[in-house]
């Protein structure tokens, strides 16, 4: 948790130069960059992110334990210790701070979830 807490100011500051530097793209920021404890490095990043309307959180499932248990799936074990952290932040809400709109996987091709976000 220190390691991630002394990341984020690096975090934030880069979600706002890749905004800056790539402005009309397709960004994948990842949890380390999606998740802000702090509440000012929260206010900061989503100033930056106020002017774009697709911030798309992206979920397999609507349901938390659903989701949680099928990213973990995805992790290899010695990335768990890593998923156990934000796993934690996951439950405190942050992602919905950040995100717009969600967009859940469950039982749906890559295309279609593709399609989904691009009629979004």
């Amino acid at each position: 948790m220190g390691y991630f807490l002394y990341c984020q100011p690096y975090h934030a500051h880069s979600v706002e130069r890749v905004l800056a530097d790539y402005p009309n793209s397709v960004i994948d920021f990842g949890a380390g960059s999606s998740v802000y404890p702090d509440k000012a490095l929260l206010a900061r990043v989503r100033s930056v992110l106020a002017p774009y309307h697709n911030v798309i959180l992206i979920l397999p499932s609507p349901e938390f334990n659903e989701a949680s248990q099928l990213l973990r799936q995805r992790f290899n074990s010695i990335m768990n210790e890593f998923y156990d952290l934000h796993e934690e932040l996951t439950r405190s809400g942050v992602f919905e701070k950040l995100a717009k709109q969600t967009v859940y996987t469950e039982d749906k091709t890559p295309e279609q979830t593709a399609a989904e976000i691009l009629n979004l």
